[in-house]
């Protein structure tokens, strides 16, 4: 690397001739398209220039940063802790939808709670074994955490008694609707969730099992005014292979079909988002659209478009002060491994996303002992599953 040219760009930085600093940056970034440094200069420079198509040129900036990597074969996931210090950059020039959702949250009365209410989202489809196992252990969780953490569940389903009469004997809310367009089934789940009184909400498949200690995690998000928040990695259990590991998370291996363009992002299993979100956003996630697959995306585009807030890293928030109180702004994402937690999304005979699609690459997907389950606060209800399909 020549230091001359970024001690010239450095220079102008100083002497505050930032269009010229620009002009520099510009050129350094032709020669090394995918220079973090270059980057870091270029957001570092636009974020001084009042003009507001910076932002524009910030957002695409990181992009073109991240194609190149996705071309040269680097794992965008290395980059994310400087990618998620760019995106808070971005959201801090993005004013006019940031300012549209800070101005909701100030006309917003804050109820103060020592025992917040968390609701549980989730859709249901046959697999009725593994249904009831997740029934079974969300209530368990229910009850343990009944002293801290109000915790509820509302579910989606769409076969009639069958499903309604699962759900509601262990004292779950349901409702019915088609099982497809499965955007439309999540979207009436948001409806109902309308007229119930929770603090926020956390999405979870019919398949998907998080340690009791994230739901403390919630608790801080809320206690810290975070309006999102989530996991970028999880584990995975294949139970037709007896396959156990943890998949890393998008960008993690430079190959595509791990969309490196995604990095940062978190995945649907486990989100938390506060009913000030929600209601800012009328409930609206997936509105009109009518789609069985993409749901996490749909609802990370969605988001965006309608708040200004992106992806940052866990600590590395937009922060803003609204009623005298800091409230924390952007789609956090956390990890489960930083976190010393296991949220493990178990894959039988129907899911949305097949199995293979996660374990593709030893540098994405790491395979762990079958025995580390029985360390998780769900095994019990792994267990159980576990007996009664080898009984069929």
């Amino acid at each position: 690397m020549d230091f001359s040219e970024l001690n010239k760009i450095e220079s102008e930085i100083i002497n505050k001739n930032y269009h010229l600093a620009l002009k520099y940056i510009e050129q350094f970034i032709v020669k090394r398209p995918n220079s973090l440094v270059g980057l870091i200069l270029k957001i570092r420079v636009l974020n001084k220039l009042s003009e507001h198509s910076c932002f524009q040129s910030m957002q695409e900036s990181i992009d073109s940063f991240i194609n190149s990597c996705k071309k040269s074969g680097k794992r965008t996931l290395d980059f994310w802790p400087a990618l998620s210090v760019c995106y808070r950059h971005v959201m801090a020039r993005d004013k006019e939808k940031l300012v549209e959702f800070i101005s909701f949250l100030e006309k917003k009365k804050k109820k103060v709670k020592n025992r917040p209410n968390i609701l549980i989202l989730t859709c249901v489809w046959k697999r009725h074994e593994l249904t009831e196992c997740f029934y079974q252990y969300y209530s368990r969780i229910q009850r343990e955490l009944k002293d801290t953490i109000d915790l509820q569940l509302l579910a989606v389903g769409s076969e009639k008694l069958v499903s309604r009469l699962l759900c509601e004997q262990y004292g779950f809310d349901y409702v019915e609707f088609d099982n497809q367009p499965l955007t439309q089934k999540w979207q009436a789940g948001m409806d109902a969730a309308k007229s119930k009184d929770f603090d926020a909400m956390v999405i979870l498949g019919s398949d998907d099992f998080v340690e009791k200690d994230a739901f403390f995690l919630y608790k801080k998000a809320l206690d810290r005014n975070v309006h999102f928040y989530g996991f970028r990695d999880m584990y995975i259990y294949d139970i037709p292979s007896k396959c156990f590991g943890h998949w890393l998370g998008y960008g993690s291996a430079p190959i595509d079909q791990l969309q490196p363009q995604r990095v940062g992002e978190t995945i649907g299993l486990g989100r938390f988002l506060s009913r000030a979100l929600l209601e800012y956003l009328s409930f609206n996630i997936w509105e009109t659209v009518e789609e069985n697959k993409g749901l996490d995306r749909l609802m990370k585009e969605s988001l965006i478009e309608k708040t200004g807030l992106l992806p940052v890293a866990c600590g590395d928030e937009y922060e803003v002060s609204v009623n005298g109180e800091l409230h924390r702004l952007g789609l956090v994402a956390d990890t489960f491994e930083a976190r010393k937690l296991v949220g493990v999304d178990v894959k039988h005979d129907t899911n949305v996303t097949d199995f293979r699609k996660y374990n593709i690459s030893p540098e994405s997907f790491i395979e762990k002992s079958l025995d580390d389950i029985a360390s998780l606060s769900f095994s019990r209800e792994l267990k159980s599953f576990n007996s009664r399909i080898n009984r069929v």
